[in-house]
């Protein structure tokens, strides 16, 4: 089988500010325009300081402007493609706004359905070791009357040392055995 010949033409390149003059636009624009797809770019290593650089096909330019003027004039030589051309589909408001309601109240009765299988917190473990002023606390009895029976050694204490809270610590159990003694009128 021979092979025929297959014509290859070159692709013209052209810089950022070449592009900018043709298509008489900023080289901010030309790059937006490259970015949405609407001319070609590639980049090309210039060496030294400046690294890659930008250049576009001169073809894509040309193929852009003959869009541009079709459209300026009202004609299309082809379909618009991007999204950003098309006209947004209208919805009637009266639709939109049911459609809003609907799901307003989709979401209503998800929170409720999810606050109905909330489960309660278990009740808190009771600490068992209180400084002098939670068992005052506890027990409706001054701290001053805890820390005489603590000094006096008639309520069992333990000393943590000077910490946050006070120095003393009381077993719950043993607040609750002082709690019912008898005062000391009744001996």
């Amino acid at each position: 089988m021979a092979k025929l010949p297959v014509k290859v033409t070159p692709v013209e390149w052209l810089s950022a500010d070449d592009a900018a003059k043709r298509l008489k636009r900023s080289k901010r624009r030309v790059n937006e325009l490259a970015a949405g797809g609407r001319i070609e770019r590639r980049y090309v290593d210039q060496g030294g300081r400046y690294g890659k650089q930008p250049e576009f096909a001169a073809g894509s330019i040309e193929r852009y402007l003959t869009e541009r003027e079709s459209s300026e004039r009202g004609e299309w030589s082809e379909p618009p493609t991007s999204p950003r051309s098309l006209p947004a589909p209208e919805k009637p408001k009266a639709d939109v706004l049911g459609a809003v309601r609907e799901a307003v109240e989709a979401f209503r009765q998800v929170e409720l359905v999810r606050a109905s299988y909330q489960r309660p917190e278990p009740p808190a473990e009771p600490v068992p070791w209180l400084s002098i002023d939670a068992a005052a606390a506890a027990s409706g009895l001054p701290a001053s009357y805890l820390l005489s029976l603590i000094k006096a050694e008639k309520l069992p204490a333990l000393d943590v040392g000077p910490r946050p809270g006070g120095k003393w610590r009381i077993h719950r159990s043993d607040l609750k055995a002082v709690s019912a003694r008898p005062s000391k009128g009744v001996d």
